[in-house]
């Protein structure tokens, strides 16, 4: 079997990611939390590594958040 990055999400759940080496990246898994917002993202590495990130990294705002691209981190604040 091939190998496979797991992740432990929020729920408790085991998310498996695979690194795809065609595209050159990894599967990403967005972990969300109870109230809509993520929390962290799970990324699988090309030597078969999960890398998570977690919000506290990312100096996101409501007034910066279009700046970042794709659901992470966007996703960790709730903007009105």
């Amino acid at each position: 079997s091939e190998p496979v990055c797991s992740y432990r999400n929020a729920e408790d759940e085991t998310i498996f990611l695979k690194y795809l080496p065609l595209l050159k990246r990894g599967e990403d898994y967005v972990d969300f939390g109870k109230e809509g917002k993520c929390l962290k993202r799970a990324m699988c590495t090309d030597t078969f590594h999960t890398i998570v990130e977690d919000c506290a990294q990312y100096k996101i705002t409501c007034a910066n958040k279009d700046r970042f691209t794709g659901v992470f981190p966007g996703c960790c604040l709730k903007c009105p």
